[in-house]
């Protein structure tokens, strides 16, 4: 069993923390799932199975913290600057880059896992 695996729920949480600047993130119900795929581009459940893939992959040293992928879906569905999206994370520019280019390079080196030629 992965220890390090994490339920779409939470992710959902998470993702609703940062969209609506709330701590109590609302119900996950229709309208709201549409509302974090329109800032993650991803619903709960692909971040989940994303996560796992990331945690499961032999490319990695260390395990980063679970929101740093939201930051970089976040990042990769709207294309802003680190100075808009880091305080909307709560971050500063500077650890906003820090944790979402790797992020964002684990995500890519997926590639040969999901993409296929055939």
């Amino acid at each position: 069993m992965n220890t390090w695996r994490i339920e779409p729920s939470l992710f959902f949480q998470k993702g609703m923390q940062i969209s609506t600047k709330s701590f109590n993130a609302p119900a996950p119900n229709k309208t709201n799932i549409k509302k974090f795929r329109s800032h993650f581009g991803v619903s709960p459940g692909v971040c989940s199975v994303v996560w796992n893939m990331i945690v499961n992959s032999n490319s990695i040293m260390s395990i980063p913290n679970f929101v740093f992928l939201l930051w970089a879906l976040l990042f990769l569905k709207t294309y802003q600057t680190e100075n808009v999206l880091g305080p909307m994370v709560g971050a500063d520019s500077k650890t906003f880059r820090n944790h979402v280019w790797p992020m964002v390079g684990l995500i890519a080196g997926l590639k040969p896992i999901v993409v296929s030629l055939l």
